[in-house]
């Protein structure tokens, strides 16, 4: 954790938080006086679940994973971008966190801890107001997502159409990265490191789970263009007309056969960007089913 130096777009983002509110600019400006600038490592939790906790936080760069804890299990329930605003409870109610707040990359965020805004709203009251309408939007718009992801779920739910993953072994570490990531959206994958079971043929295993699934997740990377396996498989998808949907993991030459199928590319864009797009265009096609 590093201390930031406050930055014009740093105060960008917080008029655009309170864009909504009745708050003035001149008050905002003070209010971002009273608050600091820091990075945190990916993987950093930022709000504790259940934790009583002082601070606001605005995210400047980097993304956020929301999750909540439902019979004795953690789920995700939405990723957060760049501009978003959270914790606004803390700063006018002693109540414990309702989530719990992880960083998934890099990020910077503006803290504004409450008894920095408790000496501040002295001064200036309407700030005050300010926070209870950040309060009732956040709570109007947590309400809304509820109602989609309850939809999602009814959707993609354990007997949905799971999606074949294709990958060479190397490439192990990004793919588990991604299928974790794919599962916590509602996402039905296959995968061989979670889907083989001991004690059957590995091969006849693969075979039934590349006829039972229609789409296939190609991972793209140099390793992957050269092993045998991965190219059998995408043929076997090509010559029965079934969908791929590449994902360029790292720079590679691309076979004639799959030149022309458009790629998700997490090699050159923001892992979590790439993730939302990858989600969007699998729940697309998985509704054609």
């Amino acid at each position: 954790m590093t201390d930031g130096t406050p930055t014009q777009d740093a105060l960008d983002a917080l008029q655009q938080v309170f864009s909504q509110t009745d708050i003035q600019p001149d008050t905002i400006q003070v209010l971002f006086d009273h608050a600091q600038i820091k990075d945190y490592e990916a993987g950093t939790v930022l709000c504790r679940e259940g934790r009583i906790e002082h601070t606001l936080y605005i995210l400047l760069n980097g993304h956020v994973d929301i999750s909540r804890t439902y019979g004795g299990a953690e789920q995700f329930m939405d990723t957060l971008k760049p501009g978003a605003c959270f914790g606004e409870l803390a700063l006018i109610m002693n109540v414990p966190r309702t989530a719990q707040v992880t960083a998934t990359d890099t990020v910077k965020v503006i803290e504004l801890h409450r008894d920095d805004f408790n000496r501040f709203i002295k001064s200036e009251p309407n700030a005050l107001l300010a926070i209870v309408q950040l309060v009732i939007q956040r709570m109007l718009a947590q309400d809304n997502r509820r109602l989609v992801q309850q939809a999602r779920r009814s959707k993609y739910d354990s007997t949905a159409q799971k999606v074949f993953i294709s990958y060479a072994r190397s490439d192990e570490a990004f793919v588990r990265r991604l299928d974790a990531d794919l599962k916590k959206h509602g996402i039905n994958t296959w995968v061989d490191f979670d889907d083989i079971v001991a004690g059957k043929s590995w091969a006849r295993q693969i075979g039934e789970a590349l006829d039972s699934c229609e789409i296939m997740l190609l991972v793209f990377s140099p390793t992957a263009m050269e092993s045998t396996n991965v190219e059998d498989e995408w043929n076997y998808y090509l010559d029965r007309g079934k969908m791929i949907i590449p994902v360029l993991y790292q720079p590679c030459t691309i076979p004639y056969r799959l030149y022309k199928l458009q790629y998700i590319d997490f090699a050159m864009r923001d892992h979590a960007d790439a993730i939302a797009d990858l989600v969007d265009t699998l729940r697309i096609h998985i509704g054609d089913y």
